[in-house]
């Protein structure tokens, strides 16, 4: 889940908040298991440090297999 970047803290907060109760569930929880997943929580800052690592390990397999964004 994204949200524009000049979105205010309390929003983020909330919504954060609100994304993350809802894997823990009991239904949500059931649900996950079923199909061997398992949520990440993370807070804001972890998530913008997930995507920001995430962002350049898939940057450096396009460069390294030649692969050209159209």
């Amino acid at each position: 889940m994204l949200a524009p970047a000049q979105t205010p803290r309390e929003v983020v907060t909330r919504l954060n908040a609100e994304i993350n109760r809802v894997p823990q569930t009991p239904e949500m929880k059931e649900r996950l298991l079923k199909l061997g997943a398992e949520p990440m929580l993370m807070s804001p800052e972890q998530y913008d440090a997930f995507l920001r690592e995430e962002y350049r390990v898939l940057g450096d397999v396009m460069r390294a297999s030649g692969v050209k964004a159209q």
